[in-house]
């Protein structure tokens, strides 16, 4: 090569200012000076961490059928002499996906048939199993085409159901206010042992029809132990309406524990509920919190009367709990 043609590595050198670019001197100082100081006990700690690390992970229920998923694939791997600590081929992903689909059994009665979909949980949850355990897990799209080939035949031969099982049903106002009526009506009529439980009873379902949220997101999920909706997650305000009335008392509802986000800190669902009309009492949330609160002295005042006193008293116009950590 012409000498000539090289250029220099300091002739010519771009004149321009490059300290924006440079770290600042304290910029992760603290995070290194810990990991120094503590570097005895992490290096066992990370160890075993990663020497223990199981595959469950998240809700509870999506623990327990990944742990569901791992106990039947090692049951398989036995029954066709496979070695666990292998990754598997297409084949055996195909085998053992067709056993599943005929051995698993529907929970819902005179169901004849496991659903297509929970076929196709299974087998997600089974492949995030083999990624886990395997680096050379060769899993492709001539497998995933050949799975769906079968399964899409086995709905064919009527082994497997697709579809939903259970028909939807949409319950209007109307519906649920002869539903709550008829409850109420009931009680009265026929008698009950505690119209404590009646009362909460209605509650549930009128809370759940209002935020038109799930079941889980009011009251306690399996394996969860502090998640649930709190008295303190709701909240009524007086309105600019004067002299103040229980009908002047919309409530703000916070949903805390939504789907997929009971861990999740600050996401939140707020929804607004007004009163409803007189002719609406049976189905009216806000008038039902009044009860509950003053039969279960969860309020400061004995009549409704005395709590609108005490919650015009208060700087923000809102009630107050007496005890706002209770479900």
């Amino acid at each position: 090569m012409d000498e000539n043609v090289n250029s220099s590595d300091v002739e010519g050198e771009e004149d321009w200012d490059r300290s924006m670019f440079q770290p600042k001197a304290n910029t992760g100082k603290k995070q290194a000076e810990a990991i120094l100081a503590n570097q005895a006990l992490d290096r066992r700690r990370s160890k075993q961490n990663c020497r223990k690390l199981t595959a469950a992970c998240g809700a509870p229920g999506t623990q327990e059928n990944m742990h569901r998923t791992e106990r039947t694939w090692d049951a398989f791997c036995q029954t066709i002499g496979h070695n666990i600590k292998v990754a598997p081929s297409g084949e055996t992903i195909f085998r053992y996906i067709d056993t599943m689909a005929r051995h698993m059994k529907p929970h819902h009665h005179g169901k004849e048939a496991v659903s297509l979909a929970t076929i196709w949980n299974a087998l997600y949850r089974m492949i995030a199993l083999l990624r886990f355990r395997h680096r050379d897990l060769d899993y492709g799209p001539t497998d995933l085409l050949r799975i769906t080939t079968h399964l899409k035949q086995l709905v064919q031969r009527r082994l497997l159901f697709k579809g939903n099982w259970v028909r939807k049903q949409w319950v209007g106002i109307m519906m649920l206010q002869r539903l709550a009526s008829k409850w109420l009506q009931s009680a009265i009529s026929d008698g009950c042992q505690s119209w404590d439980v009646v009362l909460q009873r209605l509650m549930t379902v009128l809370l759940q029809s209002a935020v038109a949220g799930r079941s889980e997101e009011i009251g306690m999920s399996p394996g969860y132990v502090n998640e649930y909706m709190r008295y303190e997650d709701i909240e009524l305000s007086l309105s600019s309406h004067r002299p103040p009335t229980s009908a002047s008392l919309p409530a703000k509802i916070t949903l805390k524990y939504l789907k997929g986000h009971k861990d999740d800190v600050n996401v939140d669902a707020v929804i607004f509920c007004d009163v409803m009309t007189t002719a609406q009492n049976a189905i009216c949330l806000v008038k039902l919190l009044l009860i509950l609160g003053l039969r279960f002295g969860n309020m400061y005042g004995n009549t409704v009367q005395e709590v609108l006193v005490d919650i015009e008293s208060q700087p923000h116009g809102i009630l107050r709990w007496r005890h706002p950590k209770r479900p």
